[in-house]
């Protein structure tokens, strides 16, 4: 899984759980207030309730007492209760359309209920009203000095309404404002219940995303990392056949990156060695052309002696014939010597002006003997009047060596007496001021599978144990570094064709 895959699912994951654990306490804190504002309202209804009731009956034990007293004391505390009965009435009103307003924003359910409650309530008012008009009438009869009448009035008009009526109508009501109080106690202890059980849901599935995030970070991110650290190290240490475990995402890319990459510096090692081989070869090379060059030079002073001896005898038996091969083959040992010595010496990248057939004539000095043992034949055709061009002569001539080389190799491995030709041509392009060398061989040609890699560095269709050349990586480095470049033209069963363009300065 990639870095970005486990971040969005992570980070997702957690804010989701979030989103829910928040929504979860917003409808319960919702529902709580909502609870909490009835409960409030149905205890002010309760208390009110009782209030009148019991206002009512101490108004009506003023108006009797007053009838048997005739005190001014119970005439002051009659107008106390009706005025406190009064507010107590208006009190219930506004809170019972306070109730009504409530419920009709929030809970519409409940609606018909309360309407049924305004109703009671008004009803009650009514009840109430009257008693009160009727105490008063009691009241002003007792002043006027009728006791029967008001006493009679007392009797017949308020206290049937007040017991009959009004008493039956308040307890009732007390009684469902004290059933709504318990059911809303009831509802917010369910609903503190289920956010309970909600909450502790909602931390549990918290604490399970961020443990699977865990794990993911963990077989995602920390595991593979430590595997890379690991191999690293490995690397580092000079250990290069390291098997790096593949991932997926960006750990993956970077694990592809290091096993490629310690492919590469394997090969890189196995090249740096055979470089070092070619380099003790060069000097093992110099050394004994060294070591040859004056033996060789006795030899062709012997020779040349023996010729003198043999020119006074009148019959040399063929000796001189044999003496002519033997100073016409250390001639040319001298020349592939002093090839050698050239060939094995290093120098510097620098350019001078050169002759691209002369470059080529000399690469053949080494080859030559190589192309005779196995029956190949060299063909060229080189233009006389090519330009000079500014290059490093060293360079160019291995790596013409090198392909001259493959093609060589090329044949051998198709046929079984090594019969063979190698064709090299140059031309100069007037129109793109390039020169054109081509190099055609009639070996086994390049497969179609490693056509594409034949230039990346440290390819090879040989066996890497007869691997002893520069290879086409370099070789193509070199031509670039001329500002020129080396194609594969053409290859099939007949042979293989190369083409090297350089530029004239």
């Amino acid at each position: 899984m990639s870095i970005k895959k486990y971040l969005i699912i992570a980070f997702g994951s957690i804010f989701i759980v979030s989103l829910l654990m928040a929504a979860i306490t917003i409808r319960t804190a919702n529902s709580l207030q909502t609870e909490n504002k009835r409960v409030v309202y149905a205890q002010e209804q309760l208390r009110l309730l009782k209030n009148i009731k019991s206002t009512t009956n101490r108004m009506l034990k003023e108006v009797s007492d007053y009838i048997i007293l005739q005190s001014f004391d119970e005439f002051n505390e009659f107008q106390n209760a009706r005025k406190s009965l009064t507010k107590t009435l208006n009190d219930l009103q506004t809170i019972s359309e306070g109730e009504l307003q409530y419920i009709t924003r929030n809970r519409y359910s409940e609606f018909k209920e309360e309407k049924k409650e305004i109703l009671v309530s008004r009803q009650i008012r009514q009840q109430i009203n009257l008693i009160i008009k009727n105490a008063s009438k009691v009241i002003t009869v007792a002043q006027n000095g009728n006791l029967k009448k008001a006493a009679q009035i007392l009797e017949e008009e308020i206290e049937p309404l007040h017991d009959d009526k009004l008493h039956d109508i308040i307890t009732m009501q007390i009684k469902d404002e004290q059933a709504e109080i318990d059911s809303v106690y009831s509802s917010l202890s369910e609903t503190f219940k289920t956010f309970q059980i909600q909450l502790i849901a909602s931390i549990v599935l918290l604490l399970a995303t961020v443990c699977f995030a865990t794990v993911l970070a963990w077989r995602s991110i920390y595991r593979p990392i430590t595997e890379l650290v690991h191999s690293m190290s490995q690397i580092g240490q000079g250990d290069y056949s390291v098997e790096i475990p593949p991932n997926d995402g960006e750990v993956g890319l970077i694990a592809k990156s290091l096993q490629q990459m310690a492919h590469d510096l394997e090969e890189k090692q196995s090249q740096l060695l055979q470089s070092a081989k070619l380099t003790s070869i060069g000097q093992l090379s110099a050394g004994i052309a060294n070591d040859m060059d004056r033996p060789l030079s006795n030899i062709r002073h012997n020779a040349q002696i023996m010729r003198r001896e043999i020119s006074i005898l009148e019959n040399s038996y063929g000796l001189k014939d044999s003496i002519d091969l033997i100073e016409n083959d250390a001639s040319q040992i001298r020349i592939t010597i002093n090839h050698l010595k050239k060939f094995s010496r290093q120098t510097d990248f620098t350019k001078k002006p050169l002759n691209v057939n002369e470059v080529i004539n000399s690469s053949f000095t080494l080859l030559n003997q190589q192309l005779k043992s196995h029956n190949i034949k060299l063909l060229t055709d080189l233009q006389k009047d090519l330009p000079l061009f500014m290059g490093n002569e060293n360079d160019l001539e291995q790596v013409f060596l090198n392909i001259m080389t493959n093609a060589c190799n090329a044949i051998i491995a198709r046929y079984d007496l090594s019969k063979g030709q190698i064709y090299i041509s140059t031309h100069f392009n007037t129109d793109e001021k390039l020169i054109e060398i081509c190099f055609k061989d009639t070996g086994t040609g390049i497969s179609p599978a490693e056509q594409p890699f034949i230039f990346d560095p440290f390819f090879s269709t040989r066996d890497k144990n007869s691997h002893s050349g520069l290879g086409l990586s370099i070789a193509y480095g070199i031509i670039a570094q001329h500002g020129g470049t080396i194609t594969l033209k053409d290859t099939s069963m007949e042979g293989t064709v190369f083409e090297i363009k350089l530029p004239v300065s």
